[in-house]
């Protein structure tokens, strides 16, 4: 069974992949990593990667046969992944001399990159080959310098092969490894909702053993709740140096890696201790916090830890790593402290897991400069969007159709794994693959709208950090705007985005040569709207949310293929100040410049005639939609106070919060709250409390529970 669905799952992803090379004309290998990305989602196996065909036989190295589909760069790691994609008959075996030949022809290019010929070799090239060049050299000359090259073999074919195989390190400092996907690695990674490989460090491997002497040693400390168990560990520096070299920044919980850069992930007070005195860096160092999910202990050593994070302490771990890798630090009397969390849920509890660890983080980071937008994935926002999304259709055909919004990665391929053909037939009908949402599409659609394409082209990560700061407060202090309609506008952006998609393509545009299609649409969409903003339309607005009801004309799309040309010859412009394309469209100056230059551009008054609606009629439907949205967050919020686990208990509440006033120190609203709640509660009062008061009341009761009350 699991074969069948593993042989089914590859054939369509390689029948996908064709497909798409058939209707655009590019190249196969990245049409089938495109899909590999999709299915992935939010992955954090991955960055923002390019995906291209280059394949040079001897041009310009007759000893070297070059080729390679793509590349990612990791800027927290300062490493890089150079892609291959294998792509045949699906279920094809792939053997070992096909896997030399694959790395090798990959690993040509990034040797050439940082040889002698260097210059030579970035004037050879041209497009995302060019860009891959520079960018290589960028990495290399960086204060951390190029740490990692990975080689990623993509395959629709099986190996029995090791997935992971390191090699001699280049330049005599870069470390190489070989890692394969092949159809078991895709099967499992893309149906599940596994946020990034398996980290497992044994510490009697060959590679550990000789450090650790068996093990590491620890102290339990007792805990009342069977779900935890905690270690206070010493770990030696070149263990903590070697899982970062192996696996650089995944090993990192998000929070931790959304705080970390390359500029900020090496301390130079931390250099200092390694190089001055490691005889006392755990004196000096507040060490690691990590969590794991399972530990294998031989009487006082621990032998083996299981899906290990770091939560705290990533600038410790990257020193380590990096001052042994570049600089030759040798940490063998560096000893550093971990505190271990194992969290062990039962299966009914597994869904609760990302935000414990979110919460464990939080706590953990407590000292630090991590803000709370790097704790946004379970923001009440995509619970909102959530919900909207689930309940509004689109119409204008026979069946209903709904935006899915992936709240929690890898919900949309749960929706469609184990069905039978006609429920998955079904699920796809109501939720097409091109209506599918992902908080980093929304994110990025968001910011297109809001006309911000330099910080979309910084990559999902950078663009949903941003978002996050904002949306995350503004949510807050003005729910009801978050309502149906901006649903409704921020899809449309989205159904705009897809559909140039479609259309940019070397079959399809003579003007397209085959690159940067993301910075493209991105930068002509943002332009778009900007343009809108300044043309007189006198009493009528463009209203994306119009697209929700009337689809997008082929006028429109004509108008926006118009557009994206003349963005295109702008960014990639021969006296752009940059010569890396997708660095350029980076940066702020490059979005200032492009509106300077085309800010008389006129958009067609016929191409957006039929999304025009009277401003004063536009501010009366806003208005409505505002008040619906306060209502039903009124409700909801009012449902929260009075359901289970909240109802009948808020008199206990009552009750702990005037023994320990000093506590919680209410102001006057507060306690107003607080009581109007409690009250109505206890069938003692008939004033129903508002939204904010249910709001502050539920605020409350999380501070009662951190404070050590229990509402049993």
């Amino acid at each position: 069974m699991f074969c069948d669905d593993m042989n089914l799952f590859i054939t369509e992803m390689t029948d996908e992949a064709k497909a798409l090379e058939s209707s655009t004309g590019e190249d196969l290998e990245p049409c089938f990593l495109d899909s590999v990305k999709d299915r992935l989602g939010e992955s954090k196996l991955l960055n923002d990667p390019v995906f291209f065909y280059f394949h040079d036989q001897g041009k310009f190295n007759y000893r070297y046969d070059i080729e390679l589909h793509g590349y990612d760069i990791d800027e927290f790691d300062n490493s890089l992944s150079l892609f291959f994609c294998d792509i045949r008959n699906p279920m094809h075996i792939v053997d070992n001399d096909s896997v030399n030949r694959m790395w090798n022809r990959s690993l040509h290019f990034a040797k050439i990159a940082l040889g002698a010929r260097q210059r030579d070799f970035q004037d050879y090239l041209d497009g995302p080959a060019g860009d891959l060049a520079d960018d290589i050299q960028k990495l290399a000359n960086s204060p951390s310098g190029l740490t990692k090259i990975r080689i990623i073999i993509v395959s629709n074919g099986i190996s029995t092969l090791r997935k992971r195989e390191k090699q001699s390190a280049l330049n005599g400092n870069i470390d190489v490894e070989i890692i394969l996907w092949d159809a078991e690695w895709l099967y499992e990674n893309c149906n599940t909702n596994k946020a990034q490989e398996d980290i497992i460090i044994d510490f009697l491997s060959e590679e550990y053993s000789a450090i650790t002497k068996g093990g590491i040693p620890f102290l339990r400390v007792p805990q009342n709740d069977p779900a935890f168990e905690c270690y206070q560990c010493v770990i030696p520096g070149k263990v903590v140096s070697h899982m970062y070299r192996e696996y650089g920044s995944p090993l990192l919980e998000g929070n931790v890696r959304s705080f970390l850069t390359s500029k900020t992930a090496v301390n130079k007070s931390i250099q200092e201790t390694i190089r001055k005195e490691p005889d006392r860096f755990y004196i000096y160092n507040n060490g690691i916090a990590a969590i794991a999910s399972a530990v294998k202990i031989n009487g006082n050593l621990i032998t083996e830890i299981t899906h290990i994070q770091i939560i705290n302490g990533g600038q410790t771990t990257a020193s380590l790593a990096l001052s042994e890798q570049k600089l030759g630090a040798d940490l063998s009397d560096i000893s550093v402290p971990m505190k271990l969390t194992v969290i062990r849920l039962p299966e009914d509890q597994k869904s609760e897991l990302d935000m414990l660890v979110q919460k464990i983080s939080r706590t953990s980071n407590s000292q630090n400069k991590i803000s709370d937008a790097d704790f946004f994935s379970n923001d009440p926002f995509h619970l909102e969007m959530k919900r909207i999304s689930e309940r509004i259709s689109v119409p204008g055909m026979s069946h209903a159709r709904y935006w899915f919004y992936e709240r929690a990665r890898g919900e949309y391929e749960q929706g469609i794994m184990f069905r039978t053909s006609q429920q998955k037939k079904a699920f796809i009908e109501t939720h097409p693959k091109d209506m599918y949402l992902t908080k980093g599409n929304f994110a990025k659609f968001y910011e297109i709208w809001k006309q911000h394409p330099d910080l979309v082209s910084k990559g999902d990560v950078a663009c949903f950090k941003k978002f996050g700061e904002f949306i995350s407060k503004d949510f807050q202090e003005h729910q009801d705007e978050y309502n149906d309609l901006f649903f409704k506008r921020v899809t449309g952006v989205a159904a705009l985005y897809r559909k140039l998609e479609q259309r940019i393509t070397k079959k399809q545009q003579s003007w397209f040569g085959g690159s940067y299609r993301a910075n493209i649409i991105s930068y002509s969409l943002s332009l778009f709207f900007y343009l809108l903003g300044r043309q007189c339309l006198g009493d009528e607005k463009f209203e994306l949310s119009v697209i929700w009801d009337k689809g997008i004309t082929e006028t429109l799309i004509q108008e926006l293929l118009r557009i994206c040309q003349l963005v295109y010859a702008e960014i990639t412009s021969t006296d752009r100040p940059e010569e890396n394309v997708t660095q350029w469209c980076k940066k702020e100056s490059c979005w200032n410049g492009t509106k300077e230059h085309l800010k008389d551009l006129r958009i067609s008054g016929q191409a957006i005639q039929p999304y025009l609606r009277n401003r004063l009629q536009l501010r009366s439907e806003q208005k409505e939609a505002k008040e619906e949205a306060a209502f039903t967050n009124l409700i909801d919020s009012f449902r929260l106070c009075f359901e289970k686990p909240h109802k009948g208990k808020w008199g206990n509440l009552i009750r702990f919060y005037e023994k320990n006033k000093q506590l919680f120190e209410l102001n006057n609203p507060e306690e107003v709250a607080l009581y109007r709640v409690g009250l109505m509660d206890m069938n003692k009062s008939r004033q129903v409390p508002n939204q904010d008061e249910c709001k502050i009341a539920l605020s409350i009761w999380r501070d009662a529970e951190a404070f050590g009350w229990d509402c049993n």
